[in-house]
């Protein structure tokens, strides 16, 4: 688990309250995007991980821990709606 992730979303998610999208809560985390390093004789690589959505990550294990709640009844986007727990209808 992204720690640093999860305590971003929940810091964006205090400021900018429940229901929220997805893409705003997104945006008010402000996560940078994931890089690997590792060091191969000396010599230091790295990749940038441009295909992982730390903050998206974030929100889905918060969901899943049971501290919010995504609307999943559409395709999940950047405009999917997360609640309170028991907020949805």
């Amino acid at each position: 688990m992204d720690d640093q992730a999860v305590m971003a979303v929940r810091k964006a998610i205090l400021r900018v309250g429940l229901p929220s999208s997805i893409g705003t809560i997104s945006r008010v985390a402000d996560l940078r995007g994931m890089r690997m390093e590792w060091d191969r004789a000396g010599d230091i690589h790295h990749l940038e991980l441009i295909d992982v959505d730390r903050a998206f990550s974030a929100i889905m294990q918060l969901a899943l821990d049971g501290e919010v709640e995504v609307d999943i009844s559409r395709p999940l986007s950047s405009s999917t709606v997360v609640s309170e727990r028991g907020g949805l209808s």
